[in-house]
């Protein structure tokens, strides 16, 4: 932590980190609305406070959507290939923007730009400005490693992981200068950024590292053009790729490109954490409404103590909910998302993989099973994978839908060994809040035998008296 430093928050990247991470359904007792990504992010906020204490602190916001950005007006495929986001965000977004404000935390974004560029602005204002001030930018984008310095670093609150320049060159082998020129040969699925074919992560940093920048790739190719195949340093595929798409890198360099010019009305000293500007009241029922008892009582503290008489919960309250409402306390929410076992886990991507895991599954005990859905509408919910675990400690994930289709196994292809698992009823299953996975798994045309507990209703079971 340093004294004079300024946090920035890539807001929707952790909205939807947060909305990800935790697949329970998770509702207000009083309002019913869904909160599983607002305590999510609520929780990350609260771990910012408690653990860094920042001195300023800021968010930085999409406004314009998807589709109405300077890269869309350039490159009209830029981002067309992303599904619209779940129905579940949208009001969970908009409580935690409500929050922010009632916090105090400025929220900052800019029409025709991006959250990116909303960051790479303030960042290098202040940076010609404001030379003293250490940034810290809570967000895992790999585009906004370009903006990393001896001042500036990238910082994963969830795993209290920091990458700077040094961490960077350690990881890729290239400095924040040359990583425009990495992101533009690498490209991006989940963007549309068309990049090299055939040139990935690793092989996009190895190119810049050994030439410098894209045009020390292509010089290298050019001064190299009379050279047998053999002798040259780039060949074969990946050379004919290089020089197929030679016209196109320069649209992918200004698709990754940070702008740092938004018209953007930033004031360094409202980004001031100070809790007495804040609207404590107006904290402290919103997270009541919402049943975070826990966080409750963690801002109560972080803010000075109770800030008024706080409404009583009704009976009826304390009764809504899930299976998780406290039939006496109204604490739903009282216990953040498990913190995972250290243990042997994998991702299965081939059939012979997935071969083995049955294998060893009909070895077992018994498994546990739990789905990874795009939604938490169990029936219309697309199935994104399988998680099983053999035992304590160990657990393989299954995925058979991804941004990149070949980091993931093909439904329909493993669909004949994933229905000989589910259905063996030899395999006895547990899991946890099992019937959701069992909607999903039928809507997807499998019929999953032998389950005999859900730690769920256990658990519900055990604490009802």
């Amino acid at each position: 932590m340093s004294a004079n430093d300024l946090w920035l928050i890539d807001g929707y990247a952790q909205f939807f980190r947060a909305f990800h991470a935790i697949r329970t359904e998770m509702r207000s007792p009083v309002t019913s609305e869904p909160t599983n990504m607002t305590y999510g992010f609520v929780d990350m906020l609260l771990k910012l406070q408690t653990v860094h204490r920042p001195r300023r602190l800021a968010v930085a916001l999409d406004v314009s959507g998807d589709r109405g950005t300077f890269r869309n007006q350039i490159y009209p495929e830029y981002k067309a290939n992303r599904d619209a986001p779940p129905s579940e965000l949208k009001p969970q977004v908009e409580r935690c923007l409500s929050l922010l404000g009632q916090l105090g935390i400025p929220v900052y974004g800019s029409e025709g730009f991006e959250a990116d560029d909303v960051i790479a602005t303030i960042v290098r204002r202040i940076r010609r400005e404001e030379g003293d001030v250490a940034i810290r930018i809570v967000s895992k984008d790999k585009d906004l490693q370009q903006l990393l310095d001896d001042q500036v670093s990238m910082v994963d609150v969830h795993k209290d992981s920091w990458i700077g320049p040094a961490e960077l060159r350690s990881e890729k082998g290239v400095d924040p200068d040359q990583v425009v020129d990495m992101l533009a040969l690498m490209g991006d699925t989940a963007d549309n950024v068309p990049g090299v074919p055939g040139i990935g992560p690793k092989t996009a940093a190895m190119l810049i590292a050994d030439h410098g920048s894209i045009d020390g790739v292509y010089r290298a190719i050019d001064e190299e053009a009379t050279l047998a195949p053999g002798k040259r340093s780039i060949k074969g595929k990946r050379l004919e790729n290089l020089i197929g798409s030679r016209e196109a890198i320069p649209l992918s360099r200004r698709l990754v490109t940070l702008r740092d010019d938004c018209p953007l009305d930033f004031d360094l000293e409202s980004t001031v954490v100070d809790f007495e500007r804040a609207d404590r009241p107006a904290v402290d029922e919103t997270l009541r409404i919402l049943g975070f008892n826990r966080l409750r009582d963690s801002f109560r503290d972080l803010m000075g103590g109770d800030p008024a008489p706080s409404v009583e919960t009704s009976a009826s309250d304390d009764a809504a909910g899930t299976l998780f409402a406290s039939g006496g306390d109204g604490d739903q929410h009282d216990s953040p998302p498990e913190t995972p076992v250290d243990g042997e886990y994998e991702v299965v991507r081939d059939l012979e993989g997935l071969q083995r895991l049955v294998d060893s599954a009909r070895r077992s005990e018994r498994i546990a099973i739990d789905t990874e859905t795009d939604s938490l509408g169990p029936r219309s919910a697309a199935l994104a994978g399988i998680s099983i675990s053999l035992a304590e400690g160990t657990g393989a994930y299954v995925p058979v839908k991804s941004p990149v289709s070949e980091e993931h196994l093909d439904l329909e292809a493993a669909r004949p060994l994933l229905s000989l698992l589910l259905g063996d009823e030899s395999i006895p299953k547990v899991g946890h809040n099992l019937k959701f996975d069992l909607v999903v798994l039928r809507s997807h045309g499998f019929q999953v035998a032998g389950v005999v507990g859900d730690s769920m209703i256990a658990s519900y079971v055990e604490e009802a008296t």
